[in-house]
């Protein structure tokens, strides 16, 4: 957004944090260029107290002329859902403003209804409004001084890829289409998640066209997905690699049950993905474009694009019989894992990953 002159007040409404942040920290840079050498304060919800009557004592003393010692103040407070505590503290805000202080308000999301609120004169308001304002009625009353309401919403699937190729542009980074296309539909509108991937990329890569593999490649490292590296080389098949990956992962972080956990939930999701393909003899034995993929795949919680043409390959090759033992060793090692034997999960896994280059693993029985 351009800068203007700074008003008093802002209230920046979002379901998303990250955009909240982005205009919250758009409009502290506005201010401390603005305002003479300025003073930042915090407040947080929970600096209000949290029912009753408010403790505004603090915020109030700095809304008021500071005296000889005083000075500049850009004011960030922090309030959850618009209540009462809230509603007080934005009819403080209403009623209180010097010049020097700029109070900037995150907020979730409020309805077009307050947002359009309309303003109000807070010397002129009743008693009762005064003491007890309703959410309109307080934002109002920061209307009436002049402040301003922002509503801020993610940008929709239609946007989407238009707002990814800007924020890639002002890292310097330009966008190959299906990176876009993956980014779009991996990251499931987590708009922090994209930045940290884009601020990661500029150091590696500065100035470099982002690619389908950079993308993939850093999804790979990405915690939420490493479960994936283990059951991708089962489907592959290549049952060494698979071992060494589960080894990998279990000495990689002293976490083993959550570790374990979430190799169990991708492995889960695969083999659900190799079913629900083989019962889909039209998509199976179609040629498929990496968009249709992604499409059909994003409905299966599945977001790595070789993942995808593991579970095809497996879906077009591997028999029933190795997949019901696959089924069943998988099962076996969640039941183990809830019981919290760590060992016999481990062992279930490893018959999964040496039973698809080794048929005879598949007639061994527990002791």
């Amino acid at each position: 957004m351009p800068n203007h002159p700074l008003a008093p007040v802002y209230i920046i409404s979002s379901d998303d944090p990250f955009l909240k942040k982005e205009r919250s920290d758009a409009l502290v840079r506005q201010a401390r260029a603005t305002l003479n050498d300025p003073v930042l304060m915090v407040f947080t919800q929970q600096d209000f107290g949290t029912s009753g009557k408010a403790n505004l004592s603090m915020l109030e003393n700095e809304l008021l002329d500071p005296g000889l010692f005083g000075g500049d103040r850009i004011i960030k407070i922090y309030l959850g859902e618009l209540k009462s505590i809230a509603n007080q503290v934005l009819t403080l805000l209403g009623s209180r403003t010097r010049p020097g202080v700029v109070c900037i308000v995150e907020t979730a999301r409020i309805t077009k209804k307050l947002a359009d609120a309309k303003a109000l004169d807070y010397s002129a308001a009743s008693a009762k409004d005064k003491d007890k304002a309703t959410t309109e009625k307080a934002l109002g009353f920061v209307k009436g001084i002049g402040g301003n309401i922002e509503v801020i919403y993610p940008p929709d699937e239609n946007k989407f890829p238009a707002w990814i190729i800007s924020k890639a542009s002002e890292f310097g980074l330009t966008m190959n289409k299906d990176a876009v296309d993956f980014l779009r539909i991996a990251f499931d509108g987590n708009l922090g998640a994209i930045i940290q991937f884009f601020e990661i990329i500029c150091v590696q890569y500065p100035g470099a066209n982002v690619t389908l593999q950079m993308v993939e490649s850093f999804l790979e490292e990405d915690t939420r997905h490493s479960g994936f590296d283990f059951i991708n080389n089962v489907l592959k098949p290549d049952s060494y690699k698979a071992i060494a990956v589960l080894h990998s992962l279990m000495e990689s972080g002293p976490q083993s049950v959550v570790t374990l956990s979430g190799i169990i939930q991708s492995s889960d999701k695969s083999l659900k993905a190799v079913a629900a393909l083989k019962n889909d003899k039209a998509f199976l034995n179609s040629n498929p474009s990496f968009m249709q993929k992604q499409s059909y795949f994003r409905n299966l919680e599945i977001y790595l694009p070789a993942t995808y043409d593991f579970i095809i390959k497996a879906a077009r090759l591997m028999n029933n019989d190795l997949y019901s033992y696959l089924v069943q060793e998988l099962s076996l090692a969640s039941k183990a894992l809830s019981a919290f034997n760590e060992n016999e999960a481990v062992l279930h896994l490893e018959n999964m990953a040496a039973s698809v280059q080794n048929s005879a693993v598949r007639s061994l029985r527990s002791l």
